[in-house]
Order: C-alpha cells, then sequence, then structure tokens
C-alpha cells in the first residue's frame, strides 16, 4: 500500500478525511445529492485558493450558480 504522504497534491485533495467519506447514505437521495455537491464544491474552492471564476469552470457551472451554491451550504 502506497502511503498518503507518497501520492500527489492532485491525488491526495480526494482522499478521504476520515472513514465516514466512505459510508453510502442512508437518507434520501437529495440529501445525498447535497452531500456530494458541497464536498466536490468545497474540494474545487481549496484546489483554486478561492477563486469562484477556476472553480466554476472545473466543475462546469457557470459563475454565478458557483456563488448561489457556496452562499447555500455556506462555504466562505
Amino acid at each position: 500500500m502506497i502511503g498518503v504522504e507518497l501520492l500527489s497534491p492532485r491525488i491526495r485533495q480526494w482522499a478521504p478525511a476520515d472513514d465516514a467519506a466512505h459510508e453510502v447514505a442512508t437518507g434520501s437521495l437529495p440529501a445525498a445529492v447535497e452531500a456530494l455537491e458541497r464536498r466536490m464544491i468545497g474540494a474545487a474552492m481549496r484546489r483554486h485558493s478561492g477563486n469562484k471564476t477556476r472553480a466554476a469552470e472545473d466543475l462546469k457551472v457557470s459563475r454565478r450558480n458557483l456563488i448561489r451554491l457556496v452562499q447555500k451550504y455556506q462555504l466562505e
């Protein structure tokens, strides 16, 4: 097994923070979609150091929609 420290930063960003990330959501599908959306937006914002234009391009959404989602999930 390869240690996390040997992985590139690009791969490391997808490493789960803990075992809870591997659990399948037992709630509703909308709740699971929101959880995934929140994680993906948070990761994109970290990857691009808070630059919303670049994060939106990365996620293939409009900047305006990304701003709305960042506010919805209180990611700022």
